[in-house]
């Protein structure tokens, strides 16, 4: 765990996604805060939303691939893909592997990252793409 003083990653959780007491192994690490159940502000237009986590720099966690838009050095987002069909340990997980990617809050700005089952993507503002992650399928035994 972080050092009580130490400068901790903040993260906001979208409208989207369950509460934050759910996400156990995240929430022992970083501040994260649920734009819901901690701000009380339910039903803000995805720009709102961007403002509102720009303004507490905050990095957006979002499951909703219509989110992102227009992406500015300030924005940072992680979106999480397939949200509908994993248990939500398999999202702590997941959340835990894409922010354990990046030193320094600072390292998000700017950057979208999307998380799937099998690998992390980064998208920069400018439209640069690159994968950090990727885990190998195993192959199935032929009958």
């Amino acid at each position: 765990m972080a050092h009580p003083k130490a400068k901790r990653r903040k993260f906001l959780l979208d409208e989207l996604l369950p509460p934050r007491k759910i996400f156990t192994k995240i929430k022992e690490r970083y501040d994260l805060k649920h734009i819901v159940h901690d701000f009380k502000k339910k039903g803000l237009k995805d720009h709102e939303v961007r403002r509102f986590a720009q303004k507490r720099r905050r990095t957006i966690i979002t499951g909703d691939k219509y989110f992102v838009g227009r992406i500015t050095k300030e924005t940072s987002v992680i979106r999480i893909t397939g949200i509908d069909t994993m248990s939500i340990g398999e999202m702590d997980n997941r959340l835990i592997k894409a922010t354990s990617l990046y030193k320094n809050p600072s390292d998000y700005e700017g950057k979208v990252v999307t998380v799937t089952p099998n690998c992390v993507n980064e998208r920069n503002y400018k439209g640069e793409s690159k994968r950090l992650f990727y885990k190998k399928r195993k192959k199935r035994k032929k009958k």
